[in-house]
């Protein structure tokens, strides 16, 4: 006797309505469980055509999942299509679109995205989305931009806060200017 497998989350799911799924893929979503909520948004888009939002949401899934081809592939096919929503909400789908092309070596999309991002984002936000588009120049090999960037960066950070340290930024400057040190 022969028995196929299939994985606990797609059965437990398997009896239960389109819209309670859609409805349990959003709680999941809201609540930052993005493996869960994935798992039913990729069964309903089987069935039926999800709306750009949706399939926004989708795209943010994939991307902590660390499915960044995926992440990049989503957000870019409804990117055009999410100018309706409000700014921060566009920003976040433009950050998670930004590190996955950042991520899969996309470096000049990855920058197209991460200054749609910095147009739309808090202030507390923007060091790390300036850090994030000069490591893209640095992969460019485009140093003097990067720096730019960096000092940006710095500013930011000094002025309110963010995820990039002052110790991963000075370094990163010291990078760009030629690997000087100042305690040399």
């Amino acid at each position: 006797m022969a028995f196929t497998q299939t994985s606990y989350s797609q059965t437990k799911y398997d009896n239960i309505s389109d819209k309670d799924k859609l409805n349990k893929a959003v709680d999941y979503f809201q609540s930052g469980k993005y493996h869960e909520s994935i798992i039913l948004f990729k069964q309903l888009e089987k069935r039926f055509n999800l709306n750009y939002r949706f399939r926004a949401y989708m795209g943010v899934c994939y991307y902590y999942d660390h499915e960044y081809r995926l992440c990049d592939s989503i957000i870019s096919s409804v990117s055009d299509k999410l100018e309706v929503f409000a700014p921060h909400e566009r920003s976040v789908y433009y950050y998670c679109a930004a590190v996955s092309s950042l991520e899969t070596g996309k470096l000049k999309q990855a920058i197209n995205y991460f200054e749609k991002t910095l147009l739309l984002c808090y202030d507390n936000e923007k060091g790390n989305i300036l850090g994030h588009i000069a490591k893209c120049y640095l992969g460019l090999d485009k140093v003097d931009v990067a720096q730019e960037y960096l000092l940006s960066a710095k500013a930011y950070i000094n002025s309110y806060g963010g995820e990039w340290t002052m110790q991963k930024l000075e370094r990163e400057i010291r990078c760009c200017i030629g690997g000087r040190n100042d305690d040399e």
